[in-house]
């Protein structure tokens, strides 16, 4: 008699399910660039979400006609970029893994995560 409560089926699955999904995650790790660009564009960042991987790096543009300042206050490797001037592109490398924070002194709405994978 099938008892009421459980369907077995859908329980026996569980481990292939648990296994496609650690794989779904380690392939989206792997997929991470080693690198992107990101733009600074109607006083904002484009994106202005990115991931890469440990040692890769991340461009920054100005494509406003203003200077912008790119700096993080999280232990990464953007410190402090200076002011950016109208077209200038700086060229930042992130060694470790972590999410970190990136903003704008001069326009403090704006805000850029950088995930890092190993």
């Amino acid at each position: 008699m099938k008892d009421p409560q459980y369907d077995w089926r859908f329980i026996a699955s569980l481990p292939a399910l648990a296994a496609a999904a650690a794989l779904a995650t380690h392939m989206a790790l792997a997929a991470a660039p080693s690198s992107v660009t990101v733009t600074q564009q109607d006083i904002a960042f484009h994106p202005n979400h990115v991931e890469i991987k440990a040692g890769g790096t991340v461009t920054f543009i100005n494509q406003d006609p203003f200077g912008h300042n790119v700096y993080s206050e999280t232990a990464c490797a953007v410190s402090d970029l200076g002011r950016q001037k109208d077209g200038q592109k700086d060229v930042v490398t992130f060694k470790k893994p972590g999410t970190f924070i990136a903003e704008c002194r001069i326009h403090p709405k704006m805000r850029l995560e950088i995930v890092v994978t190993p």
